[in-house]
């Protein structure tokens, strides 16, 4: 019921749109991957939804620096967390669940936000972890971005694009992290953020090892 009535208003948004400010639609969609010049901002949601993840870490980052409420900045964390899930909800509502774009944009947006919050907690963090991440995180980012050009292939099977089980766990577990760390502090957050952490980690390489495997799988 819900993306019945939520289509036809997204699609006549679109239609307005394309009149008034007389986008050039067939060129923003080469670029988003898709064919279909009627569903310019339907295909264009989830990605800007995805693309608000690191633009709420700036926003938290600054906040933070400036001493901003405690309520505001766990309001803007909490919600930049939603949006995982909101993307891909409008995605499937839109009709464009799984596009390429979608695909290699939804996780490393996760990762870019993440990486932000990291920096920003790192003084609670332990740098085996912080370090870890980093470098776990970079490395699935650049297998992405090598999936999403489409050439790069390890023998004959092409490195697979999107989050596996594995990846979606780490984000998971890095996010209830951030919150620990930032709501509870004390040595009792600290610990408990870091054990998180740890299990980010953990499921960090099994994504990168379950990425590579697949890739040089014959």
């Amino acid at each position: 019921m819900f993306i019945g009535w939520l289509q036809p208003i997204l699609l006549g948004v679109n239609e307005r749109l394309e009149k008034i400010f007389k986008i050039p639609v067939f060129m923003i969609l080469a670029i988003l991957g898709t064919q279909d010049k009627k569903s310019f901002v339907v295909i264009a949601i989830p990605h800007a939804i995805s693309l608000a993840r690191p633009v709420f870490a700036g926003v938290i980052w600054w906040q933070m620096d400036a001493g901003g409420s405690f309520l505001l900045i766990l309001s803007l964390l909490v919600i930049a967390m939603l949006t995982d899930h909101l993307d891909g909800t409008f995605a499937r509502v839109c009709g464009n669940a799984g596009s390429r774009t979608g695909r290699f944009l939804d996780p490393a947006c996760d990762k870019v936000f993440l990486v932000i919050m990291l920096v920003i907690l790192r003084e609670s963090i332990n740098p085996i972890f912080f370090w870890g991440l980093i470098a776990l995180e970079t490395a699935l980012f650049c297998i992405g971005v090598y999936a999403l050009v489409g050439e790069v292939k390890v023998t004959r099977k092409q490195v697979p694009l999107g989050a596996n089980i594995w990846g979606k766990s780490k984000f998971a577990l890095e996010c209830v992290a951030v919150v620990v760390l930032f709501v509870f502090g004390g040595n009792t957050g600290i610990f408990v953020g870091n054990a998180l952490l740890f299990l980010a980690c953990l499921s960090a390489t099994l994504s990168l090892q379950g990425k590579v495997s697949k890739g040089l799988a014959s």
